[in-house]
């Protein structure tokens, strides 16, 4: 069996994440990868409103498909410090290996591709995660600029 690894794809909405996420799952899921997406659990049922709650469940899950020995992509904002921490803890808690890809194209690019969207956030909500984002930053994040990769 190869190592496990984990990839986290993080950052603001309309980011890229899932559209990258996607893209290198297909060219992955032959190795045993799972593509974890947050924004899809929850649209199965909308009870769960609390994002701890919310949180607590994707965390689960993680933990479940790690046990099962698989790799895993995982396509979540993780604007907060917590739950980056607590998923980080874990990985390297079991020596699993993993990779952090901070999408960060330039605001205003941000803010065009939410124009877009069926159900925009709008500027303040864009703002805001982004905010959080930054003020999380985690030093193993490798940074990449979406735009630029046409995501």
């Amino acid at each position: 069996m190869e190592k496990q690894l984990v990839i986290i794809f993080r950052g603001v909405p309309r980011s890229g994440k899932t559209v990258l996420a996607k893209n290198i799952f297909e060219n992955l899921k032959e190795k045993g990868f799972i593509l974890l997406q947050y924004d899809e659990i929850f649209k199965i049922k909308k009870i769960f409103e609390k994002k701890k709650m919310r949180f607590k469940i994707f965390y689960s899950i993680i933990k479940e498909l790690l046990k099962e020995g698989y790799s895993l992509i995982l396509d979540y904002s993780f604007t907060s410090r917590k739950e980056l921490s607590k998923v980080l803890k874990y990985l390297k808690r079991r020596k699993i290996n993993f990779r952090i890809y901070l999408l960060n194209p330039p605001f205003e690019i941000l803010l065009e591709r939410d124009k877009n969207f069926p159900e925009p956030k709008g500027k303040e909500k864009i703002i805001k995660f982004y905010n959080r984002l930054m003020k999380n930053f985690e030093p193993y994040s490798i940074i990449l600029d979406t735009h630029k990769l046409n995501v």
